[in-house]
């Protein structure tokens, strides 16, 4: 069998058989979003919450984790003071007011910038630069601790980029 002139062939180290690439994902198609920082998608996430609290309070299943949401992780705590936005909403734990909000944005369209948290500001103006991504609303006390995911939605102007 005779090789096409300037053909390379190659192979996986130890395996014997021919390398071939990893499949690519096929690009997300396009859509029309009216409103590019209007939530979509949102997804609430209060029942999840009373069950915590109520298994937490009742101590029935032994499954809850009490410190999972009574422990906040340092940089929780951290991104809450720099990024969070104080509420009105009493604590499901301790009952005091003052609830933080902390909102985190995730998504392959923001690369080294997913995963941290980020302002309203800075929110909106992603949305108008990236095709899609997720945010994540998390409630925090400050006095106890207490931490749980409130919200999730999508947020971008649906237009896919590489």
């Amino acid at each position: 069998m005779e090789r096409a002139r300037g053909s390379i062939r190659a192979t996986r180290l130890g395996s014997g058989l021919p390398a071939t690439a990893a499949p690519r994902p096929a690009p997300r198609a396009a859509y029309e979003v009216a409103d590019p920082c209007r939530p979509r998608g949102v997804v609430d996430h209060t029942l999840a919450k009373r069950q915590v609290v109520a298994g937490l309070r009742t101590s029935v299943a032994p499954g809850y984790d009490l410190e999972a949401h009574l422990d906040p992780d340092p940089y929780l705590m951290r991104a809450a003071t720099h990024h969070g936005e104080v509420t009105e909403r009493v604590c499901p734990w301790c009952s005091t007011p003052g609830l933080t909000h902390v909102k985190y944005a995730y998504g392959d369209d923001l690369g080294e910038r997913a995963g941290a948290a980020r302002g309203d500001a800075e929110l909106r103006e992603m949305a108008h630069q990236y095709g899609e991504f997720d945010v994540w609303l998390v409630e925090l006390c400050p006095g106890c601790g207490w931490n749980h995911v409130h919200l999730t939605y999508t947020l971008g102007d649906g237009r896919a980029r590489r």
